[in-house]
């Protein structure tokens, strides 16, 4: 496509890695919202994939952490956390009434607070960024826990769950990135 632009002059050569890039992302961005809707149309999951996707991505912007290799890989990891999370809020919700929920929630609340924002190798953190990512994600948090409780007034507390669930994934990709850098550097310093 970026041939064809340069080829007909609508852009420059010295464009051309821009456009590239800003391509690639709107494809992975379109796969992922197909692979979105298909996994909520095979699984008959609209209402869990729409809140996993209303509590896991706001905050996983300001959280950071694990971000795989590729695109490819990325998609296959984000199917599987998706699929997961409708098993497991399913199988939850035979278990627990979601109010009870509210209370891990403020568990994975904290953990999320400490542990993130994770910065990668790709993406370093100042630390006036990592102040206002902190508190962007305690924000974000903050108001989503409201919204679960409002949830709960109105009598929807089983969707309690795909929060909680959704959060506790969220809270797995902000720490795997520590716990792998603290196994890497303990190996490093034993070899």
């Amino acid at each position: 496509m970026v041939d064809s632009q340069v080829k007909n002059q609508r852009i420059q050569e010295s464009e051309v890695e821009i456009y590239q890039y800003g391509y690639r992302l709107l494809f992975e961005k379109i796969g992922a919202l197909l692979l979105t809707i298909m996994i909520a149309i095979i699984f008959d999951a609209y209402w869990e994939v729409f809140f996993f996707c209303v509590a896991f991505i706001p905050l996983r912007v300001y959280t950071g952490g694990y971000h795989a290799g590729n695109a490819l890989c990325c998609m296959i990891l984000s199917g599987f956390a998706l699929t997961g999370n409708i098993f497991l809020v399913r199988w939850l919700q035979m278990i627990f009434n979601g109010t009870y929920f509210i209370v891990l929630e403020l568990f994975w609340g904290i953990l999320l607070c400490y542990f993130s924002p994770v910065e990668t190798k790709e993406r370093r953190i100042t630390e006036s960024e990592r102040k206002y990512f902190r508190k962007m994600a305690l924000c974000i948090f903050g108001i989503q826990v409201l919204g679960e409780i409002i949830l709960i007034g109105m009598g929807y507390s089983r969707w309690i769950i795909s929060f909680a669930v959704a959060h506790g994934i969220n809270l797995i990709t902000v720490i795997f990135p520590k716990i792998k850098e603290r196994i890497i550097t303990g190996n490093e310093v034993t070899q």
